[in-house]
């Protein structure tokens, strides 16, 4: 990650809102550029779907609706906030950014990530499934009392309910099409 890139994230994690949508596209789309035709080309012959062209399409193009109220703070939700925040960043910028988005091929988005690649393959009840399990073990941890543990699988539970509404979504525009 270069220097940009971290004063970045370091903004966006730190930022009254966080969730600048211009900047985290702007981000996203950097990141995703240099690899992006050589990841597609290596991942279709992985993924039985074979439609990364269309799903790149509905990524850009028809990513679901952003409410107004995303960049603009709202009294009482500070830690609601927060907590996406840092969920957000494990994905992007910690445990799931080490152990996915990155391989042979080099950068992966994470809509290309085994969290929804495999997905799209079992359907939604994986990643329901997933979050089930990080929430059990979750609760596991923090009755052992290692809340760090805890609150990082809680974290886990908050991407894999973000892979399971954007497998939803992906859903919802298929049926559109047919």
């Amino acid at each position: 990650m270069t220097k940009e890139q971290k004063e970045t994230w370091n903004e966006i994690l730190d930022g009254p809102t966080g969730l600048e949508d211009v900047a985290l596209d702007a981000l996203a789309k950097e990141l995703s550029k240099p690899v992006i035709e050589k990841h597609e080309r290596l991942h279709k012959t992985f993924a039985p779907l074979n439609k990364h062209e269309e799903l790149q399409k509905t990524f850009e193009t028809k990513a679901p609706a952003k409410p107004d109220i995303l960049g603009t703070p709202v009294e009482g939700y500070d830690t609601l906030g927060y907590i996406l925040r840092q969920a957000y960043a494990q994905a992007a910028i910690g445990k799931g950014s080490k152990r996915h988005a990155k391989g042979v091929v080099g950068f992966m988005a994470w809509h290309f990530q085994p969290i929804l690649a495999n997905a799209r393959q079992v359907g939604p009840g994986g990643p329901a499934f997933q979050v089930m399990k990080k929430t059990q073990e979750s609760v596991t941890m923090a009755g052992n009392k290692d809340f760090a543990a805890a609150k990082a699988e809680a974290l886990g539970a908050i991407v894999y309910a973000a892979a399971l509404y954007q497998i939803y979504h992906e859903m919802e525009m298929a049926a559109e099409q047919q």
